[in-house]
């Protein structure tokens, strides 16, 4: 899925993303130490590749809580929503935002675009 997100957002450079699934407490921290909010949230992405021409790299970082609550409070399975924040966190490396209700709606239909490509929606 991470690869075709690329094609078809047509990244000219060669990427590495990790994929960090962690819990509430471990992304409250660091979501509090980078953008200072004292809460958890489902996902977040970071380009880290600001020093390197030939290649992008990216983490996104997952709260596998968030994810398992999400998934029972959208009635999906857990896979969907899983790679529903994976489809989320490429779009924001990619340079999407979501920051008003005009950009979380292309984002939400890019994601939904994804998760229908790969039979999970």
């Amino acid at each position: 899925m991470v690869e075709w997100i690329l094609k078809t957002e047509k990244s000219e450079k060669p990427w590495v993303i990790n994929i960090v699934l962690i819990s509430d407490e471990f992304i409250t921290q660091i979501h509090e130490e980078y953008l200072k909010k004292k809460t958890p949230t489902d996902v977040l992405s970071f380009n880290l590749s600001e020093d390197f021409e030939d290649y992008f790299e990216g983490e996104i970082y997952i709260s596998i809580n968030r994810t398992q609550e999400q998934a029972k409070t959208y009635n999906v399975s857990l896979t969907c929503e899983l790679y529903r924040l994976i489809a989320h966190g490429m779009l924001h490396l990619l340079g999407f935002d979501d920051k008003t209700d005009k950009e979380r709606q292309i984002m939400r239909e890019r994601e939904d675009t994804i998760l229908k490509k790969f039979a999970l929606l």
